[in-house]
């Protein structure tokens, strides 16, 4: 992050000052546009492997599959009074 600072004060020469304003907003609109762009990909797919796996979101999805729930109407079929 520091690096990052340097780059942005003595390379760049991005300041506080009243004639940089529109510099400083436009890296700041970069960043915030390279974060969603980042972030949201991410969450989009994680979302995407855990439904393409079958689990459900947060649940500890190990690749495994669930076992699959018995119908009760299966269960009940061939019983007396079923």
């Amino acid at each position: 992050m520091l690096q990052i600072l340097v780059h942005v004060v003595f390379f760049l020469h991005l300041t506080t000052a009243r004639e940089q304003r529109w510099s400083l907003v436009a890296l700041v609109f970069s960043v915030v546009i390279i974060a969603l762009l980042v972030g949201l990909s991410l969450w989009i797919m994680y979302y995407v492997h855990a439904n393409m796996l079958g689990c459900e979101i947060g649940s500890n999805c190990d690749g495994r599959r669930a076992p699959h729930k018995k119908d009760p109407e299966q269960t009940t079929r061939g019983q007396p009074g079923g």
